[in-house]
């Protein structure tokens, strides 16, 4: 069954179904991911390292994406190619770590080749 609710940010109508809020009580309160983050900077949230949950390096695949996407800005230009358009953060090494220096913002192209390991680079 779904039901509507209300974003405590943006006020948009917005539907989710009940079993989400059964897993998990305290969703249902954001329209979209944009909202969560607009509404942690309007009230300013405690973030990364003062955090008591803060990970470090300890951080998930999508932890360390979120991390990137909250702290650098993507200039839409491939740092390989030089292909003006949509891009993504791709790291470097085999290890997801907290340093931006470790990661390339790469076109969907140069990406896939680098994750298929068919370009090495020297660090």
């Amino acid at each position: 069954m779904k039901l509507i609710k209300y974003c405590i940010n943006c006020k948009k109508q917005f539907t989710i179904q009940q079993y989400r809020l059964k897993e998990k009580p305290n969703r249902g309160r954001f329209c979209c991911r944009k909202c969560v983050d607009e509404y942690k900077v309007k009230n300013r949230i405690v973030k990364n390292e003062k955090n008591p949950a803060w990970k470090g390096e300890n951080v998930s695949y999508s932890g360390i994406h979120r991390w990137l996407r909250n702290n650098f800005k993507k200039f839409g230009v491939c740092e390989f190619c030089g292909k003006i358009g949509d891009t993504d953060w791709s790291v470097i090494g085999k290890f997801y770590t907290r340093n931006r220096n470790d990661y390339f913002e790469l076109c969907r192209k140069c990406h896939c080749v680098f994750d298929g390991g068919k370009v090495i680079i020297d660090i």
